[in-house]
């Protein structure tokens, strides 16, 4: 059994202050279906560079190029954060779906998440990266607005 340790791109602070939408509702504001292609279950270690952690639900693992995967975690990975660094255990040359891994922080005296599971792989057109992180911003900002008016509704009840 090895670990792989892999950090994510740097995080400035506009980017950690924002807070990312749930995995179900980045696929709630899906792509066109030529954005997506079929499901991978494993990626060899030298097929990705970096990882980019969207919330406690989503990864995105980039490749050379313009290659990249989103992984859906089959559960919320408590406590993981966009500025962790994921230590991955892997059986082999290869990552799979089911593989555990736990987010360690950079620096400071937090704690690392418990262990938890990678999903499948599910490659799309890196363009495409910028549309979901758009969509999880526009989700975001018409959540904020429904609930501003739901609370709104009910305090008026």
């Amino acid at each position: 059994m090895f670990w792989i340790v892999v950090a994510p791109a740097a995080v400035t602070a506009a980017e950690e202050t924002e807070a990312i939408p749930s995995a179900e509702e980045i696929l709630a504001n899906p792509l066109d279906d030529s954005a997506y292609v079929d499901d991978v279950r494993c990626l060899a270690v030298g097929r990705y560079r970096q990882v980019d952690i969207l919330n406690d639900r989503a990864l995105v693992f980039r490749g050379r190029g313009d290659r990249a995967w989103i992984n859906l975690l089959p559960r919320p990975c408590p406590g993981l954060r966009r500025d962790m660094v994921l230590a991955i255990e892997t059986r082999g040359s290869r990552i799979c779906s089911r593989d555990q891994f736990r987010g360690m922080p950079r620096i400071g005296p937090e704690a690392a998440t418990g262990f938890c599971s990678l999903g499948t792989f599910r490659p799309v057109e890196a363009d495409n990266l910028d549309a979901i992180r758009g969509a999880l911003r526009a989700r975001r900002a018409n959540r904020t607005v429904t609930k501003t008016v739901r609370s709104t509704e009910e305090a008026e009840n």
